[in-house]
């Protein structure tokens, strides 16, 4: 990213105007400069470094669940259009931003049994997820979750709409007023394979992603899978996403307050009278959406917090217990175990990484 000015850093949310704690380098409208035509493959046992890694995003993930962390990416980028593939072995709660002036399509393969969430929405078998770039939003998902990313230019996804469906183009503002579409499955299996065929076969001879000829096929073969896929989807009407949308704003009420009282004593009562919900509501909640107690997500919030103050290099502090204390955890040999017990390392071999990752937003 070229820069030619700094803006606030906060290494536990996403970056905006209105967030501070630290500098890094930004622009007045960030374009991604990467290596296009080029199959790139990532695999890491590291949460923050995958979170790193899909270029261009902004992300912050936390981890859970036990679990020692295993993350695979494979990407491509050819000219205004970004796909990938994803797995994560453990469930996450994730906050997201795509890179501006562009359109994301989230899609699990037909052979995904277990479901993700954008939001309170439901990303399955026979959904996609959407979201524009620029605007920040949250993913959960499950233990050995795969999920396939198309991120289209929006300029360039608009000009081909206009050939391919002129009489339907007023029709675009449906497919960003929603975050899920229900698809066409025989069209939702076509794009997937042809991301998982496109990634390998470029992993294999990398020449075919160079080649003009097969390259402009590719990039055509993508924009008009794609738009088919959105001009045959159907709006979803789930009536029962009340209760969980209700649901997740206490949950996102809560991981704010987390994050906002670093150093306080933090306890499930503390919460119920912040939020103004009753220890029950709150219990059913967490347990409904996450399948976990509010203590233990509080617990991992922290945790995932110095794990980030540990690794990355804007972090203020220097050693781990200076990170540890700065999130309230006093009882060193406790933490360390703690701290093990989620993450599967040490918290000093989490600090000895600090400045190795690849690629860093944060």
């Amino acid at each position: 990213m070229i820069a030619n000015k700094t803006v606030p850093l906060n290494l536990h949310h996403l970056s905006t105007p209105s967030n501070s704690a630290g500098s890094i380098p930004s622009i007045n409208e960030p374009v991604p400069i990467v290596k296009l035509n080029t199959v790139k493959v990532h695999q890491t046992n590291d949460v923050y470094q995958h979170a790193c890694n899909i270029t261009a995003w902004q992300q912050l993930y936390d981890q859970l669940q036990p679990n020692i962390f295993k993350g695979q990416l494979t990407e491509c980028w050819l000219e205004g259009i970004q796909f990938f593939k994803e797995y994560t072995n453990t469930s996450l709660r994730q906050s997201c931003i795509v890179w501006p002036k562009a359109l994301w399509l989230g899609i699990p393969p037909t052979t995904e049994k277990v479901e993700g969430y954008i939001g309170s929405h439901a990303i399955s078998q026979h959904t996609i997820a959407l979201r524009e770039g620029g605007s920040e939003f949250e993913l959960t998902t499950p233990n050995d979750y795969t999920i396939m990313g198309l991120v289209v230019n929006l300029d360039i996804l608009l000009s081909q709409i206009s050939l391919l469906y002129p009489e339907q183009q007023d029709q675009f503002n449906r497919f960003t007023s929603t975050p899920t579409l229900q698809v066409n499955p025989e069209q939702k299996q076509r794009i997937c394979q042809l991301i998982q065929q496109a990634l390998k076969a470029g992993q294999e001879i990398p020449e075919l992603t160079t080649t003009p000829a097969t390259l402009n096929i590719l990039r055509q073969d993508l924009l008009e899978n794609l738009i088919n896929l959105l001009f045959s989807s159907e709006a979803i009407n789930d009536k029962s996403l009340r209760k969980r949308e209700n649901y997740l704003k206490i949950i996102s009420k809560t991981r704010d307050y987390i994050l906002s009282h670093p150093q306080d004593v933090i306890t499930v009562a503390s919460l119920c009278e912040s939020l103004h919900v009753s220890r029950r509501t709150l219990q059913n909640c967490f347990q409904t959406v996450l399948g976990l107690s509010p203590y233990t997500y509080l617990k991992a919030i922290r945790l995932n917090a110095v794990r980030r103050e540990l690794e990355s290099r804007y972090s203020i502090h220097q050693t781990v217990q200076d990170a540890a204390m700065a999130w309230g955890f006093w009882h060193m040999s406790q933490f360390a175990i703690d701290y093990y017990s989620l993450f599967g390392e040490l918290p000093s071999q989490s600090l000895s990484a600090r400045g190795n990752l690849e690629h860093t937003w944060l």
